[in-house]
């Protein structure tokens, strides 16, 4: 289509449209410091603004008070921000509008008043070198940020509330330079990010002005994919009469270049124009209860998935984090001592009697005489006056050694079992697990007891033996820096049991989001110098592990042994990595998280795991491996899914449906992909079909319907058996949803050319049309459009 040029144009929305385009490579972004730090696609402030997570320290009017006070260009703009909040308020008298808070409605309709040119001046902020490279927010610079994430979270609410429109456009001018770097030489694999909010149109829209820029290339830009899905339609907020349907972009949107054509301006301008297609980059919300969860909880997702998805080379942020955590911690806290004895002393009859001879002595003594019974006596008088006066004198020898000894003693055995109950929480862990290779898991839990701060200081060596070891060896380390995480989680959040056997700060009263925030900066800097920062910092990196697993997203694909799971990733999301096959080089012994074809670590932390058949008898790790990721949907609920690969067969008792009823019953959802459907047809087809040829439909012509009725009857009953297995493998648990697929062999399309001599050829003509329309069998792309619409792709 050519630019239509309108004659009814609104010079506030084209002046929004032609501000400078703020955008940058995401190379710049994760080059830049802080920002690959922190693993996080936008500042984290704005993120906890939208998702309602943390206020900012300073509200919106005191933001807007202090940038007016700043810049002459926001005079009257204290006046405007109070006529918008009464705009909403009265909006919210009157039934509308009431799922967004006041201040982000009158964010929102600031960005529309013209004179003030509060856009434009945000975006500047935003795109400002200093913040896009520390994301660290002082002064000026804060106060834009507080209004940013005001707008950010109106907008956010906006969107929900309207209809995306599936395409928009914005017409401005682009420096030669911003050309150059990002658009002349253009590559799909390169990821844009836009820092600035933008106004679009549902449709083209001409600048007044026909005069051309010099050093500017004039543009449009034609947003798609997930560009709709976030944009705000703002004409029900605009503070202009007559607004044409503007929509609203929120700052720091992802895209990628689709193409690029230069064309001559409509009519008898002569002026070169190019279009620009970007498809927009979904970045995933964070999770509510991931956000809210327990710190154990959180400690125990970043553990699995940092582990998983680091590689020998480089720590992934997650890992960094918990890392980092850890040996915090344990600078933070340290092991209470046994308290110090109180002196116990001797009574004063006990002294006065000490040393004196016994009444039998005295009664020997009588007998034999007066004078030996006078020295005794005289004898006896001094030892008691000597006893008397050193108990008086608070002597040593007046103390009693033998009841301190036992004091002593108690106070030691009593601080032993404060221990032992701190690690209980470690012990409850461990055991859930389950373990079938943990053979001692009290030889840990020993060392744990005896020295809990060194135990966390070995976290991170322990992490990076994980990295060289062996699968089960594997386990047994993740086991361990599971206990520690138990420990951790119950000290944060106030176990009095635990906490009995620290000296802590813990558990702070401060906000910590807050903390986060402020710690930024030095997050991953210098070691803390007082117990104080130390607690401050894991706190804080406890919130980086919050916002950073909120975002991720899990699909596990389980099921028994050589059921195809290998082969489902390989042919599904082109995984071509993975080995597979029924060799022992195509046997998957361990656990792996691949990030998803259209996965970003910051911003679409969306990872496929692949994993080991269950009820392999052999390896018994492999079982473990299974047992340990059923504890996931708890440590990232909301953010889990599971494929589970089920082999087309006959109703066979097998040991993995106690790990699938494990799934259904953590209310994981869980989809069933049944495999091999055409060989269990062809197979049971050849049984039959003999029969029927010699019984029922004997002399009927092979193209008569009774066949096509006869093989649709045996379609039938197969499923009937599917469904009822799979009935017999839950449980009492709700059957999940099941959908049928063919990833090989000769129901799998294009799969080789017809020349090929180990193609897999249909047994019959008919065969794949007919199982495809009674099974609705998926093709892999259709596989990979449902799985992609469950993990928020679509």
């Amino acid at each position: 289509s050519k630019l239509s040029v309108l004659s009814n144009q609104v010079p506030a929305m084209e002046a929004r449209m032609c501000t400078p385009l703020m955008v940058r490579s995401e190379a710049a972004v994760i080059n830049a410091g802080v920002a690959e730090a922190i693993g996080l696609a936008e500042p984290p402030a704005m993120t906890l603004l939208k998702h309602g997570q943390h206020q900012a320290q300073l509200g919106l009017r005191k933001a807007i008070v202090e940038l007016s006070h700043r810049s002459l260009r926001l005079n009257g703009a204290v006046e405007a921000f109070d006529e918008a909040l009464l705009w909403a308020q009265g909006e919210h008298a009157a039934g509308r509008l009431g799922g967004i808070a006041a201040c982000e409605l009158a964010a929102v309709r600031l960005c529309t008043v013209s004179q003030l040119d509060l856009f434009l001046q945000m975006n500047q902020a935003l795109s400002f070198e200093q913040q896009k490279a520390t994301w660290v927010w002082q002064d000026e610079a804060g106060h834009w940020e507080a209004f940013a994430g005001w707008l950010a979270a109106g907008l956010s609410k906006l969107a929900r509330d309207e209809a995306s429109p599936t395409r928009l456009f914005r017409t401005t001018w682009v420096t030669q330079q911003l050309w150059q770097q990002h658009f002349e030489d253009w590559d799909r694999d390169t990821v844009l990010c836009f820092t600035g909010a933008q106004s679009a149109g549902s449709q083209e829209h001409w600048p007044r002005s026909k005069a051309a820029k010099p050093g500017c290339r004039l543009c449009v830009f034609e947003f798609v994919g997930a560009f709709g899905h976030n944009a705000a339609c703002i004409q029900s907020l605009s503070a202009s009469e007559g607004q044409e349907i503007e929509w609203f972009l929120p700052p720091y949107m992802q895209g990628v270049v689709e193409s690029v054509e230069t064309e001559q301006a409509p009519g008898t301008i002569e002026l070169e124009i190019s279009r620009v297609r970007v498809r927009g980059l979904r970045t995933m919300d964070p999770l509510p209860q991931v956000l809210n969860g327990s710190a154990d909880q959180v400690l125990a997702g970043a553990l699995l998935v940092g582990l998983n998805v680091s590689t020998p080379q480089a720590d992934d942020v997650l890992l960094r984090a918990v890392n980092g955590f850890f040996q915090a911690l344990a600078t933070a806290i340290e092991v209470r001592n046994s308290e110090a004895i109180s002196v116990v002393w001797k009574g004063y009859w006990e002294c006065f009697f000490e040393g004196c001879h016994s009444w039998q002595e005295l009664n020997e003594s009588v007998k034999s005489g007066v004078v030996p019974a006078a020295r005794m006596a005289a004898t006896d008088f001094v030892l008691a006056a000597r006893g008397l006066a050193q108990r008086l004198l608070g002597l040593e020898s007046a103390m009693n050694h033998q009841a301190m000894e036992i004091e002593r003693e108690r106070l030691i055995e009593e601080m032993e079992l404060r221990k032992k109950d701190a690690v209980a929480a470690a012990r409850d862990q461990v055991t859930a697990l389950q373990l079938e290779t943990l053979t001692d898991p009290e030889a840990f839990l020993r060392f744990l007891q005896l020295d809990p701060v060194k135990a966390l200081e070995a976290a991170p060596a322990a992490a990076r033996a994980w990295m060289a070891a062996g699968p089960a060896q594997k386990l047994l380390l993740l086991a361990k820096l599971m206990s520690l995480t138990a420990v951790a989680g119950g000290l944060l959040q106030g176990d009095a049991k635990v906490q009995a056997a620290f000296v802590s700060p813990f558990p702070l009263s401060e906000d910590v989001w807050q903390t986060f925030l402020d710690a930024i900066p030095n997050l991953h800097g210098k070691a803390p110098s007082s117990r104080e920062a130390a607690a401050q910092k894991v706190i804080a990196l406890l919130q980086l592990q919050r916002l950073g697993l909120s975002r991720c997203r899990l699909l596990i694909v389980g099921g028994a042994p050589d059921t195809g799971k290998t082969t489902f990733l390989r042919e599904t999301f082109g995984l071509e990595h993975l080995q597979a096959g029924l060799g022992r080089n195509g046997r998957t012994e361990h656990v792996s998280f691949n990030l998803h074809p259209h996965g970003d670590r910051r911003c679409r932390p969306v990872y496929l795991v692949d994993t080991p058949g269950f009820g392999d008898g052999e390896n018994l790790h492999c079982n473990d491996s299974h047992r340990l990721l059923q504890g996931v949907g708890g440590w990232i609920p909301g953010g889990v899914t599971v494929v589970w690969v089920m082999r087309a067969s006959r109703n066979v008792k097998q040991e993995a449906h106690q790990l699938l009823r494990g799934f259904l019953t953590s209310d994981v959802p869980t989809v069933v992909v049944v495999t091999h459907i055409d060989k269990l047809f062809e197979e049971r087809y050849r049984e039959v079909g003999p029969l029927w040829r010699e019984g029922p439909l004997k002399g009927v012509s092979r193209n008569d319907k009774r066949w096509r009725e006869h093989r649709r009857g045996l379609m039938a009953e197969i499923q009937d058996e599917i469904v009822e297995g799979l009935r017999f493998a839950i449980g009492d648990n709700q059957i999940p949803e099941l959908v049928y697929a063919c990833l090989a062999g000769w129901m799998a399309p294009d799969e080789a050319e017809e020349d090929d001599d180990f193609c897999a050829v249909p047994p019959w003509p008919w065969a794949t049309q007919e199982l495809t329309a009674f099974f609705s069998i998926l093709s892999g792309k259709d596989l990979r459009k449902l799985l992609d619409t469950r993990l928020g792709f679509e």
